[in-house]
């Protein structure tokens, strides 16, 4: 007979209930066992469930930062474009710089003439600042100058004054001229005023100064110059002699031919002596006298030199006029020298640097020899090209507009980005070919 397991009864049904019980007992723990896992399973189904809930909910708010984050850059893009250099402030001292007199004669004309003469001018001395504004402020003794056009006999000029200032403010809603009165320095108090408020900002990309007759200015500018703010002057030239407090800056000199009177207006010998009510002082240079030969018909006595830019037929004193003819013979007389090339300097940046209408424009330069820039320089093809390509990184003012550019692919301004859609600058908006599809590729042609 088999030896009995130790534990169990020896006999066989002791056995199998001890078997039994012993199983029993096992069932029941893996029951009890499946009874805490399905807990343990269902708690972890609960934490499952409330860590979707808050992943989703930081979803949400993640989604909600970025829509917030992008309104922020918006509106940082949006402040950080109002700061850009964004205008070009003109300020005249109109005592001194004198809009020359046949414009003047010509009335509202002649007003709306000289402000679009000084638009060109400056833009043409400023080409990449095409998309500023531009803001002019003259201001004058109107009377004082109304009196100095009549000792100069300049009659017609005198009396449609008022007309040509009608003009000039009509021709833009930025161009401001202003009658200052009698005030003592009434012009350079609102002009010193203006440049302290304006040179600081950051929106002012650059101050036209037209102020170079007085050296009561250079304190004021060379404490902007002091300051930081050199790069933002540039002189307007109105007589041809500059102050020497003034001239002493070093600052950039912009010139318009035929805009202003050259040399101070002189009234002829014998002429009722002005009140220092009457006149500011800057208008009028110490009377002639003595028996000196020089009259009213000569136009010199006025203005020096009077053809800067393209002569007017219109005279107020017409039978008295020096002769336009003979004043364009003697300039043309002159043989003008060629200038040498310097080589070690880019093509487009001589001093001074060539004119870039008269070497690429079909309609050449119309200031001529009056011309600020340089047309006397012997390029080689070569050079030529090198000046068009740096051009053509000039946008057209035409195509930046919408308009149609008559000249095509004759232009010598640019009409595409050289960066086309690659232009990074175009993309956080600040690529100066603004106008519409300036960074698109030209289709293709068959």
């Amino acid at each position: 007979m088999p030896d009995t397991p130790p534990g169990l009864p020896s006999s066989g049904a002791s056995r199998l209930l001890v078997m039994y019980n012993r199983l029993k007992d096992e069932i029941e723990q893996l029951a009890k066992n499946e009874i805490e896992s399905q807990e343990l399973i269902k708690n972890l189904k609960k934490d499952i469930s409330k860590s979707n809930r808050a992943y989703s909910s930081l979803e949400d708010e993640l989604s909600s930062f970025k829509e917030e984050k992008a309104d922020l850059e918006k509106q940082r893009d949006e402040l950080q474009n109002q700061l850009k250099p964004n205008r070009i402030v003109v300020l005249i001292d109109g005592d001194g710089a004198i809009f020359d007199p046949e414009l003047i004669a010509d009335g509202k004309e002649g007003g709306q003439k000289a402000a679009s003469d000084l638009s060109d001018g400056i833009m043409q001395h400023l080409p990449s600042r095409n998309n500023h504004h531009l803001w002019v402020y003259v201001f004058l003794n109107k009377k004082g100058l109304s009196d100095t056009l009549g000792r100069v006999s300049k009659f017609t000029a005198r009396q449609r004054l008022d007309d040509f200032i009608i003009g000039f403010n009509h021709a833009s809603e930025r161009f401001v001229m202003a009658d200052v009165g009698y005030a003592k320095e009434g012009a350079d108090a609102k002009i010193r005023a203006i440049l302290e408020s304006e040179i600081r900002l950051p929106q002012t990309d650059s101050i036209i100064f037209g102020g170079c007759h007085d050296n009561g200015y250079a304190t004021a500018l060379r404490s902007h110059i002091t300051s930081g703010f050199r790069n933002k002057i540039i002189l307007l030239q109105g007589y041809d002699e500059v102050a020497a407090g003034i001239s002493g800056l070093n600052l950039p000199m912009l010139t318009i031919p035929g805009l202003f009177v050259q040399e101070k207006l002189n009234p002829a010998a014998g002429s009722p002596p002005a009140s220092h009510t009457d006149l500011s002082p800057s208008l009028l240079t110490p009377p002639v006298t003595g028996s000196s030969s020089l009259t009213p018909s000569t136009w010199s006595a006025v203005v020096k030199g009077r053809p800067r830019g393209t002569s007017r037929a219109r005279s107020d004193t017409t039978n008295h006029e020096a002769s336009p003819d003979f004043s364009q013979a003697r300039r043309n007389s002159v043989i003008p020298k060629k200038r040498e090339v310097d080589h070690s300097l880019p093509v487009w940046n001589q001093n001074p640097p060539a004119c870039t209408l008269y070497y690429l424009s079909p309609t050449k330069c119309k200031l001529g020899g009056d011309c600020r820039y340089g047309h006397d320089y012997e390029f080689t093809d070569a050079e030529i090209d090198e000046l068009r390509a740096n051009a053509k990184k000039v946008p057209c003012t035409t195509m930046i507009k919408g308009d149609l550019c008559l000249w095509g692919d004759d232009c010598i301004w640019g009409h595409k980005c050289g960066f086309l859609s690659r232009c990074h600058f175009a993309k956080e908006g600040k690529c100066r070919f603004s106008g519409k599809g300036m960074h698109t590729p030209e289709e293709e042609k068959n």
